[in-house]
């Protein structure tokens, strides 16, 4: 039986998000609720699987980010990054 821990579900809209207007809101979101988890976690000497899925989700949050800071192309996101005051071409 897999396990479903309760920041499961903002982790799972933030990886899925298609919309670029939507996606660094959703990235957040994950990471309170994942952070909110990790300060639970740390007067709990057991979650030993859940410390290992969480610092798995963090490190995959961190890339989706920066790779959306950066303009870079992501799956089938449709809207273009573009610059602040930049034109389509």
């Amino acid at each position: 039986m897999e396990t479903e821990y309760h920041w499961e579900r903002q982790y799972e809209a933030a990886v899925l998000e298609t919309d670029r207007t939507l996606l660094e809101k959703r990235v957040e979101e994950a990471k309170l609720a994942i952070q909110a988890r990790v300060q639970e976690l740390r007067t709990d000497h057991q979650g030993t699987e859940e410390r290992a899925a969480i610092e798995s989700a963090l490190f995959g949050l961190n890339i989706l980010q920066r790779e959306v800071k950066k303009g870079v192309s992501i799956g089938c996101l449709e809207t273009p990054v573009r610059a602040p005051g930049e034109q389509r071409p």
